[in-house]
């Protein structure tokens, strides 16, 4: 077994294991940017992203890309819009069949990012606020600053329609989906008007693992201030890197290095405080600590559980599902249900931060992740948090909303989620009041 097999054994077994065979990785796929998203920051930040979750499962991957200056954040060092993305390509898989062309070819499929691309592609990718925008023909992307979450959104449900195509040929469904309100169809909001910094206070995220990592990727983008944490124990492993977009092959130790820890890896995104251990550790190390938001996105260990315990006013996380589905979770004790019954762990299927249960009768691990699920869910986390600060969230009826991400006849389902009858978890109103005396989020309890 050469190198490369060897890499794409080890990289791709969680996406094989989901089902994908490891034919339809090798299909051609192409970046087609045009001159009008690349001119903007939301375009590139799209571009970007998108490049960077092809790499993760596509084998062969053309890129149309102007090198132009660059406007957004990189995941590497580049010298332009084009030159980064070839870095970050690269650095993701060192054996990527990479192309740098002025055209796409026709034994590719083919994705179009803004107006001015050639109308022969297989979909394109156009973005207004927070509102992506999949469809059949050109359309534009906004260069004003919030739409970095339409276009991010954008290039999420587009990587999806491109696996599907490749794997069965099914065509792309034209959709407008927002991520302010949860909305869809052409009436679906455009909102926020300008894109303020995440600002909430001091923020502890449990877990720097796929969604971790792609809230990171996604908050770098749009901005934060404050003081951010990041808790994680484990060691980043080769497959890691197929669903977490702040990871590369460095990072797992490839070829032959030490792998570095996640909690590292997802904090220098930001330039975050990592804590390289568990969050029952970094419990015992700030026992009076009582941060302003503490965001759950890990599943080992007793974490969740742990989390809920602690009475916060509020928690806002994200997950992906077993059916290419992302969604994000409100919780605020007093309205919403605890921590217990959100997250059963007897419950099966379950939730886990972006790996998903399947079925195999080989002696493997039955978890699998796509990288647009992760994306998908930091995303909506991202935008969630937007919404957390701004007042929006905490005034909506549903406390669970679920985004389809590979093509379905819809895309959002809200649910409201409630305590079973039998919950035993749920701490009593006054001493969740006495706890978050000083909490920034106080007011939200009821």
């Amino acid at each position: 077994m050469n190198d490369r097999e060897r890499f794409y054994l080890e990289r791709d077994r969680r996406t094989v294991q989901y089902g994908i065979d490891p034919v339809v990785l090798e299909r051609r796929i192409a970046v087609v940017v045009g001159d009008d998203a690349a001119a903007s920051r939301p375009g590139q930040a799209g571009a970007l992203a998108l490049v960077n979750m092809l790499a993760r499962i596509h084998r062969a991957i053309t890129i149309v890309i102007p090198p132009v200056p660059l406007l957004a954040q990189t995941l590497l060092p580049g010298g332009n819009l084009r030159d980064a993305a070839v870095r970050a390509a690269t650095a993701i898989n060192p054996f990527i069949d990479l192309r740098v062309s002025e055209r796409a070819s026709g034994d590719s499929l083919a994705v179009g990012l803004g107006r001015l691309v050639p109308r022969s592609l297989d979909l394109y990718v156009g973005a207004e606020g927070a509102k992506a925008i999949i469809a059949a023909e050109p359309v534009a992307i906004s260069a004003l600053d919030p739409t970095v979450l339409g276009a991010g959104l954008g290039v999420c449900l587009a990587a999806a329609d491109l696996l599907h195509l490749a794997a069965s040929g099914a065509t792309s469904v034209a959709r407008q989906v927002s991520l302010w309100g949860f909305a869809e169809g052409p009436n679906a909001g455009r909102r926020p008007d300008v894109l303020p910094r995440l600002d909430l206070g001091h923020v502890v995220v449990v877990g720097g693992g796929a969604v971790g990592s792609c809230l990171l990727y996604w908050v770098r983008e749009i901005g934060a201030a404050g003081t951010w944490e990041v808790v994680d124990g484990d060691a980043v492993e080769l497959h890691n890197t197929n669903r977490s977009l702040g990871l590369v092959a460095q990072d797992a130790g490839w070829p032959d290095g030490q792998p570095s820890n996640k909690a590292d890896c997802a904090a220098r995104l930001t330039g975050a405080a990592p804590h390289p251990y568990w969050y029952d550790e970094w419990l015992q190390r700030h026992p009076t600590a009582r941060p302003d938001l503490v965001i759950p996105l890990a599943n080992d260990h007793g974490v969740r559980h742990a989390i809920g315990q602690r009475g916060e006013a509020v928690l806002v996380s994200a997950t992906t599902s077993p059916h290419e589905t992302a969604a994000l979770h409100r919780q605020i004790p007093g309205r919403d249900d605890c921590m217990d019954c959100r997250f059963p762990e007897e419950n099966t299927p379950r939730f886990s931060c972006s790996t998903s249960s399947i079925e195999s009768s080989k002696q493997e691990s039955a978890d699998a992740a796509l990288p647009y699920l992760s994306a998908s869910a930091g995303l909506l986390l991202a935008a969630g948090l937007l919404q957390l600060q701004g007042g929006q969230l905490a005034g909506l009826c549903a406390n669970q909303w679920t985004l389809w991400v590979a093509t379905r006849n819809r895309s959002w389902q809200p649910s409201v989620r409630q305590c079973r009858a039998s919950c035993r978890s749920a701490l009593p109103p006054e001493a969740v009041r006495q706890l978050n005396a000083k909490s920034r989020w106080r007011s939200l309890l009821p």
